[in-house]
């Protein structure tokens, strides 16, 4: 059995000669293989096409075998001509029609052009617009139409500075407005902070905590006036 180490050689071996349609084995530490697999037991055999690579069980963290759309799909592209835009087209609005194949389908898309540059149903399909002779992406096309993206939108170059001074008068009349709020905010914290004090010395001159004179020291003048329970009053001399 190979350990991961002696499996290099055959790794890239195997990226190199991996069919299309092949299942795929990721390694544990990273590394795939790709072709056929048997799976006996604890022992992984994945079959190359030149050779076989017999690992244990231990060394694969996830067996993919492709479904049946795969299988077609890759049958299919492998009888495609390099050069034949027309087939990888004709492959790709097969492939849409699938689901799951989005990202396959653009890729033969990309294959038509790399076949033919001009093939303009590849163009479109992808987004491309023939502007004065050259096929321009959107980005390029509106750009090239004098507009300019302004906060993820393309407007045209006035509307675009009109937004941007409407867009400044709007963040400074917020931060106005967020001033005037945390002001408010500190003035009522400010009041509430006063009658809460203003009760707890109350309280405490209910309870004889804080005697009324050294409230009154204290800055308290309206502890003087208190209205709690009278002291007893002094005796008075006998008028007799």
């Amino acid at each position: 059995m190979k350990s991961a180490r002696q499996l290099c050689p055959w790794l890239l071996f195997a990226a190199i000669q991996g069919s299309a349609i092949a299942d795929e084995v990721v390694l544990k530490n990273g590394a795939k293989l790709e072709g056929t697999v048997t799976e006996d037991g604890n022992t992984v055999t994945v079959d190359v096409g030149s050779g076989t690579v017999t690992l244990d069980r231990s060394q694969v963290k996830s067996i993919t075998r492709p479904d049946e759309t795969i299988k077609e799909y890759d049958r299919r592209v492998q009888d495609i001509k390099p050069d034949d835009a027309n087939g990888f087209h004709q492959a790709y609005l097969w492939a849409r029609q699938q689901p799951g194949m989005k990202t396959r389908a653009n890729s033969l898309l990309k294959k038509a052009l790399d076949a033919d540059p001009n093939f303009e149903p590849a163009r479109r399909a992808l987004g491309y617009v023939n502007y004065k002779g050259a096929w321009l992406t959107q980005d390029e096309y509106k750009a090239a139409l004098g507009l300019v993206r302004y906060n993820g939108e393309w407007v045209g170059a006035d509307a675009a500075e009109r937004l941007k001074r409407i867009d400044q008068q709007l963040s400074l009349a917020q931060g106005k407005q967020a001033a005037e709020d945390e002001l408010l905010r500190q003035q009522l914290s400010l009041e509430r902070e006063r009658i809460a004090q203003r009760q707890r010395a109350l309280e405490m001159l209910r309870t004889g905590e804080i005697p009324r004179d050294v409230a009154g020291a204290l800055g308290y003048p309206w502890a003087l006036r208190y209205w709690g329970p009278a002291a007893p009053a002094s005796p008075q001399p006998n008028a007799d």
